[in-house]
């Protein structure tokens, strides 16, 4: 018998028999007894005892007091930073010393994503003095790591092919510098940077070294170029923060370009596409280097003839003089020109009417380019997807100039609608590989559906490549973004990319 009655009964509030394993009341009336155990209950809404509710409050008491708040979403170095957006006059040597401090803690927390792998990749290349663990990385070079080789309307397969056939021509030194490049940089991707990486680097350099000293010819221009181009892109994937090495290698590739005047003969040739990857890391890096302010000693010294006042590696300050011949695209080679020619509002020439019209012109020129055809029905979805990330760049080196030269001209009406046609093209392309494009319309991302856009866009783009390619660019964006919404009024534009730049130790690639 039990010692409670049970929970039909209770709640009948009637004598229970206490039968077990259920009582004879709830039997003989045909009830479900709901036996002893323990059970949770509620207060029924007409029960007075039990449900005792407060008043409700009025619905004007529950409103927030004011209708103009924000969240803003900054970390506390974002508001350490903020002083050094809204003065003229920045102190980049007191800006290095607090970037280099909040560098520090983010690369402890990072932790490094490594490239995808593959399974089942069959050794496809055979060379005599490779060992069997070179060749896999060769092999994966092939299917993986060379689809990270980025250049301007050039495809990642034609600068393969190109490597790949001097890499494997023939055992001499500049051969095997190539081959070793390609070897460093598909250990970096697949086994991180560690020892093995870095020998194959060191192995290319020590090849590259010992074919200069009995000068090159043409054809070991080309492999020098290819070894150095793949140098560079190790660097810059190597995600080391310490270093711009990959700038000595633009550089180095560069002289070798100008001195055997490489620009200006390879145009239809198998080798344009080699040529046209030194021209876009070229002109990337002049981009960086006229909002990179940082002044070490040892590491950057002036250089002079460049159109703007910047710092650079000593390297580039030994390079050949002149500006490469850009024939790979019209549009890289308006970027080229207005890294060149787009002035400070500092300089006494911004505001001369020789230099409003020479704007409107340059304008003029990026307006004109037809990236995307009218008529598209017919074409390859793939073609199309390149072509819009060509109009995202077309739009992004057209919205840079705009606000670059509001102090000197009025801002060109279309503005806005430029603005929205590339988040609208943003929405239907599935990646966009290049930083720079991303970087000029990041910062036109005034409210939170463009910003969406934008992570979006990133995102897919991170699922295509590395997730490492894009850190860079999104670490801006994110600065930038907090920067814009700490700001009682609008930041200047060419002082808010100083500053950006120039908190980053090593100058940026936006590559």
């Amino acid at each position: 018998m039990a010692n409670k009655g049970c929970g039909t009964c209770r709640a009948r509030k009637v004598l229970c028999d206490r039968t077990v394993p259920t009582c004879r009341r709830c039997a003989d009336l045909g009830r479900e007894c709901l036996g002893y155990g323990l059970r949770l209950s509620w207060p029924r809404e007409s029960d007075r005892r039990r449900a005792i509710q407060g008043p409700t409050p009025p619905a004007k008491a529950i409103q927030r007091k004011s209708r103009h708040g924000q969240l803003i979403n900054v970390f506390p170095w974002d508001i350490e930073m903020q002083p050094y957006f809204s003065e003229e006059t920045t102190d980049y040597k007191s800006l290095a010393r607090l970037a280099d401090r909040i560098a520090a803690v983010a690369r402890s927390k990072r932790l490094g994503a490594p490239f995808p792998q593959p399974s089942g990749l069959p050794i496809a290349y055979a060379h005599s003095n490779l060992t069997f663990h070179e060749k896999e990385l060769l092999q994966y070079f092939v299917s993986v790591s060379s689809r990270s080789l980025k250049a301007f309307d050039q495809s990642a397969v034609d600068i393969r092919k190109v490597i790949l056939r001097m890499a494997l021509s023939d055992g001499a030194l500049a051969s095997t510098a190539v081959l070793r490049a390609a070897i460093a940089l598909a250990s970096l991707h697949r086994d991180g940077p560690g020892s093995n990486a870095l020998k194959c680097k060191v192995s290319a350099l020590r090849a590259l070294s010992d074919t200069m000293r009995g000068g090159i010819d043409q054809p070991q221009s080309f492999q020098h170029i290819a070894a150095g181009m793949l140098l560079c892109s190790y660097e810059v994937q190597a995600d080391s923060a310490t270093s711009s090495h990959w700038l000595w290698y633009t550089c180095g590739s560069k002289s070798i370009v100008k001195a055997s005047k490489l620009d200006e003969s390879t145009a239809e040739s198998d080798f344009a596409s080699l040529i046209g990857w030194v021209q876009y890391f070229d002109v990337l890096a002049r981009f960086s280097l006229r909002h990179w302010r940082r002044h070490r000693a040892g590491d950057v010294v002036q250089v002079q003839g460049l159109g703007f006042a910047v710092t650079s590696p000593t390297v580039c300050s030994e390079a050949e003089g002149g500006r490469l011949k850009i024939l790979s695209h019209e549009l890289l080679a308006l970027l080229s020109e207005v890294c060149d020619n787009v002035l400070e509002p500092s300089n006494p020439e911004y505001h001369t009417d020789d230099y409003k019209s020479y704007i409107r012109v340059l304008e003029w020129k990026l307006r004109r380019i037809r990236v995307i055809p009218s008529d598209i029905d017919d074409i390859e979805p793939a073609i199309v997807a390149s072509w819009r990330v060509l109009e995202l760049f077309r739009l992004a080196t057209l919205i840079y100039v705009v606000r670059s030269s509001e102090g000197a001209t009025k801002a060109s009406t279309k503005l806005d609608a430029w603005i929205e046609t590339a988040f609208a093209i943003m929405s239907q392309v599935d990646a966009c590989q290049s930083p720079f494009p991303l970087l000029i319309l990041g910062c036109e991302a005034d409210s939170d559906e463009r910003r969406m856009v934008w992570l979006e866009l990133v995102s897919k783009t991170k699922k295509a490549t590395h997730p490492r390619d894009l850190e860079f660019v999104t670490a801006i964006m994110q600065a930038v973004w907090a920067q814009d919404d700490l700001a009682e009024e609008g930041l200047d534009y060419a002082h808010k990319l100083h500053v950006i730049f120039s908190s980053n130790e090593i100058v940026p690639a936006l590559v």
